[in-house]
């Protein structure tokens, strides 16, 4: 998973001057785009690291390249703070960037951001007019971990992968309901049950406290809009079963049949996924909501909560 900076999303300001650019799919031919026009490159890290706490920066460097199908060209750029989360280019610290007229080419943006290596690229581009300009938009992504837009009414993000895990097809770690550490075993005389909690706070929410920011464990709304506006394959990626859900703007999230934990086994993974919801069951507090999904259903239902489940961690954009 990936990590830049919290969730406000600050917007960085590429000004190419003298230079029209314009779209294009991989697949189609580029588009000449009109003069001004916007180009979004989103910047996420390029490996994972542990979280590390968002220091104030002023200014900080960043790598361009143009790339073409048979050369590169880089330029080293410096941004500079103009107001709250909001950086320009420094043209007095910067070089100019140019790019060949009528040749298509793209670009990637590599930058060291409060100690971390952020990375994103453009589609196809070709500048056909001299004497032209546009401003490219570089926008640090929710939170800085690598989410999924499926198009869902509350514009909420999903995480691509588990808590603590590397890859959609990867289990991640489990956690007991309520509890921000992994354990060897998940018995109920190991358990903190936070008495008195009936919804997941920031204190007692692994995501919150594992990735920072806005992420959270979902609720039970969260799960509902999901379920609502996606519809669901049981699949299989990279030889791991689990569950497609793909959303109303096309994209998609897998959810891996990891099982949960009891004891110190695993138990019914490959056959099913079960995710833990921040809040806990109402007819029987010694359990609490979780979400269920294998080759028949996908479903809310409830679990003992000092069992170790697994958590996709959700994040609101609009959520202060």
């Amino acid at each position: 998973m990936y990590r830049n900076v919290n969730l406000r999303l600050p917007l960085i300001y590429f000004v190419f001057v003298a230079l029209a650019f314009s779209f294009a799919s991989c697949h189609h031919e580029p588009i000449v785009l009109n003069p001004s026009v916007t180009l979004n490159i989103e910047l996420l890290k390029t490996k994972t690291k542990e979280v590390s706490s968002k220091s104030a920066v002023v200014t900080f460097d960043a790598f361009v390249k143009i790339v073409y199908e048979t050369d590169t060209t880089e330029y080293v750029c410096t941004f500079v703070e103009k107001e709250d989360d909001i950086y320009i280019l420094d043209y007095t610290r910067s070089n100019i960037m140019h790019v060949a007229l009528r040749k298509a080419f793209h670009v990637e943006v590599s930058a060291n951001y409060d100690g971390e290596v952020l990375f994103g690229k453009s589609g196809e581009l070709i500048a056909e007019n001299e004497n032209e300009a546009i401003i490219v938009v570089i926008e640090l992504g929710a939170n800085g971990y690598d989410y999924v837009d499926l198009g869902l009414p509350s514009r909420m993000l999903w995480a691509t992968c588990n808590l603590g895990a590397n890859s959609p097809e990867e289990y991640g770690n489990y956690y007991a309901w309520a509890e921000t550490e992994t354990k060897n075993t998940y018995v109920i005389g190991n358990y903190n049950y936070n008495s008195g909690i009936e919804t997941i706070d920031a204190s007692h929410d692994a995501a919150t406290i594992n990735m920072g920011g806005n992420w959270h464990i979902p609720t039970l709304d969260d799960f509902e809009e999901l379920i609502t506006n996606c519809t669901w394959t049981w699949t299989s990626m990279n030889e791991v079963d689990g569950c497609l859900l793909t959303g109303p703007n096309g994209n998609s999230m897998f959810l891996p049949a990891a099982g949960g934990m009891g004891g110190e086994e695993v138990h019914n993974d490959k056959t099913c996924g079960i995710y833990w919801l921040n809040s806990i069951f109402p007819n029987d507090t010694e359990y609490a909501w979780g979400i269920l999904s294998d080759a028949d259903t996908i479903k809310r239902t409830s679990y003992c909560r000092y069992y170790g489940q697994t958590i996709r961690p959700a994040c609101n954009r609009n959520r202060q």
